[in-house]
């Protein structure tokens, strides 16, 4: 008969374990998802999509993959691949006005190592009379199929450029290059999708 009161204990006891746990779990997931929700708030917006993007390998084309946002280090469409050795080989985002930032970050597939990529490449940012490199860059790197992120002084521009050595290398291939906007930058007409061939900026 002892055992009774003993055992109750044990089952209240027990009971009031599962609740606790319960109770935990789901405040973690809640600070999970709060955690995640300020990280993605806090994530700065990628200008690159707002910008038009050319390049000396095909002069005169207007290139929409490479600022088209995907960012899944997806199979084959490379922006650029050169008939030609080029040391200096470059493609640029030009915006209809100033943005500030100083962080970017390239994309790189070697197509299954049949296409090398690039000895170097450097970042270089439009002053209004000429290109000029950035200023303390760091990162500037070449793993394939990640995202290499370079960071640098803050500049404000309407135009940048990747100036890559291709000069041993017939080819090089970009698949996407994001450009981190900063606090400090002015806010940026959004683009509206209005076909395929078309985009329409919104003041």
């Amino acid at each position: 008969m002892k055992l009774r009161p003993l055992f109750a204990c044990i089952v209240l006891l027990a009971f009031c374990l599962t609740i606790f746990a319960q109770q935990s779990a789901t405040a973690q997931q809640s600070a999970t998802a709060q955690q995640s929700a300020t990280a993605q708030a806090a994530a700065p917006a990628n200008l690159a999509i707002v910008a038009k993007a050319t390049t000396s390998g095909r002069p005169g084309a207007v290139l929409t993959t490479l600022n088209d946002g995907d960012t899944a280090a997806g199979e084959g469409d490379g922006w650029f691949r050169s008939l030609h050795r080029q040391p200096n080989a470059w493609v640029e985002y030009q915006w209809s006005q100033p943005i500030t930032t100083r962080q970017i970050a390239i994309l790189w597939w070697d197509y299954e190592h049949t296409a090398k990529l690039p000895g170097s490449y450097q970042v270089e940012y439009w002053d209004g009379k000429a290109f000029q490199p950035v200023r303390n860059a760091r990162g500037l790197g070449l793993v394939d199929r990640n995202f290499n992120t370079t960071t640098f002084d803050e500049i404000t521009t309407t135009r940048l450029r990747l100036i890559m050595d291709s000069s041993d290398r017939y080819d090089v291939t970009l698949l996407e290059w994001t450009v981190a906007e900063s606090e400090h930058c002015a806010p940026v007409a959004p683009v509206v999708d209005a076909g395929p061939d078309r985009d329409v900026m919104l003041d």
